[in-house]
């Protein structure tokens, strides 16, 4: 029962992350980010969180957000209990978005709990200029 649980909340993860055209595997977006130059948009959620799939039904596949998503960032879903990704990473408090340097994987802002479309924008913007005011990690 428990596999068969396990099974079926990841098939809903993923239904949104490829609905969202997100990515669901923290290395491949790692190296798409370093090879973009562009920040990681981390969205860590449960499928058991009402808030979780708010978030992706009515701010996330916002148009205008879906829109600069793509434009600035390399978006990532993952399940939190369920997928592999960096133990510092882990929050029990989804849902949660992360934006990470893709160099050094070190996360820059957070943004916690269901934010509506304007808010997220506010958040996006604000991410993209710290990202852009980088420190030389090299």
């Amino acid at each position: 029962m428990k596999t068969f649980l396990l099974i079926l909340s990841l098939g809903f993860s993923l239904f949104a992350a490829e609905k969202l055209g997100y990515y669901t595997d923290y290395d491949k977006a790692v190296k798409a980010a370093l090879k973009a130059d562009k920040p990681i948009m981390l969205v860590q959620a449960t499928d058991s969180c009402s808030w979780c799939k708010r978030l992706e039904s009515r701010t996330l596949s916002h148009p205008e957000v879906k829109a600069a998503v793509s434009k600035g960032t390399i978006p990532l879903l993952l399940e939190r209990d369920s997928s592999i990704y960096p133990e510092k990473f882990y929050t029990t408090r989804v849902p949660t978005i992360f934006f990470i340097r893709p160099k050094g994987e070190e996360e820059y802002w957070e943004v916690m709990g269901f934010v509506d479309s304007e808010e997220m924008l506010d958040n996006l913007e604000t991410a993209l200029e710290m990202y852009t005011e980088k420190p030389d990690l090299e």
